[in-house]
């Protein structure tokens, strides 16, 4: 498990993290995400204390780093594997001689080196490239080699920083794939840093929204979709806002669906039941954290929108009023 409690960090006059409380269990895959210059990069350094808190703690595996001297630090380090955005390769080294920098740098031996890099090659796709040099690679293949060494010191949490944000929409695909692979293989933590929403809706059990070094919102997805005002789950399904030409007494409701829910044919139902049309007025539907998931716009009749939200709620559905009755 990852905990940070009440950790700050500040530049000048500038909060990076404000006040940061986070519970990461462990064995899940947990995004952090935010738009540039949130704080989630620094938040990311303070996990493995490349940058030292001004206050708080972290703690990671039932040790706090932050209480450490440098020496232990260095240590249990080794416990956190990092892949960076831009792969931070050397082009020296060939592939496997890449893998094994972080296993020779901890004196492992020359055999046992080469035999657990061919091992973490092997599991990222790449072991039939382990003699190429790594300017050969493409940058899936280069973020491969880097999640492969991140992996070699037999790690219990995987950090991720940024690490598809220069990568292709298809590769991008592969990469998160193999990081959710590794995370059911190998039962690792894997801590996800990004801005793209579409990172989270994929790979992601938990996630943690950040805004201006404080975290405004976290949770299991799952749970997250069910919370009414929940502002992930706003960005997880953006449906925009309400078009124009809706009539001013007209009732607009979004409905959110997870799980078991899903798939019902609610719509088709209230204009049955109710004898009125229903206008759609936006949907989006994914699957997310292994459960489908999504909300609806509708636009319903002023005369019936109450009974309507009672009929949707008495079902257990989320229902939130963005015009009209109740709104």
């Amino acid at each position: 498990m990852i905990a940070l409690e009440h950790v700050s960090k500040r530049y000048g006059g500038v909060a990076a993290v404000d006040d940061v409380s986070l519970t990461i269990p462990t064995g899940e895959v947990f995004g952090i995400v935010g738009q540039s210059g949130a704080g989630k990069s620094t938040l990311a350094r303070i996990v493995n204390l490349l940058e030292r808190p001004d206050s708080g703690t972290v703690t990671v595996d039932d040790v706090e780093l932050t209480s450490l001297r440098e020496s232990d630090l260095r240590a249990a380090r080794r416990r956190i594997g990092m892949v960076f955005q831009r792969f931070n390769l050397l082009n020296s080294r060939s592939v496997r001689g890449n893998v094994e920098l972080a296993l020779e740098l901890d004196g492992t031996s020359r055999q046992d080196r080469r035999a657990r890099a061919q091992e973490m090659l092997d599991l990222v796709g790449l072991g039939h490239r382990a003699d190429a040099s790594v300017h050969e690679l493409s940058g899936g293949q280069q973020q491969r080699v880097g999640i492969a060494r991140a992996l070699a010191a037999r790690p219990s949490v995987l950090l991720s920083d940024e690490a598809t944000s220069a990568l292709d929409p298809e590769t991008t695909t592969s990469i998160l794939e193999l990081y959710r692979r590794i995370n059911r293989e190998l039962g690792l933590t894997v801590l996800l840093i990004t801005h793209e929403m579409d990172v989270v809706k994929s790979t992601c059990d938990s996630a943690a929204l950040i805004e201006a070094g404080k975290v405004v919102e976290q949770g299991r997805l799952v749970d997250v979709i069910k919370t009414p005002g929940s502002r992930l789950t706003g960005q997880l399904f953006p449906l925009g806002p309400i078009p124009e030409g809706v009539p001013a007494d007209a009732t607009v409701i979004d409905i959110t669906f997870a799980g078991g829910n899903a798939d019902r044919p609610v719509i088709a139902r209230l204009a049955r039941d109710h004898g009125v049309d229903v206008s759609i007025l936006g949907a989006a539907v994914e699957r997310i954290a292994g459960t489908q998931a999504g909300r609806t716009r509708l636009e319903v009749p002023g005369e019936v929108a109450a009974s309507v939200i009672a009929d949707l709620r008495g079902q257990g559905l989320l229902v939130e009023v963005l015009q009209g009755v109740a709104a």
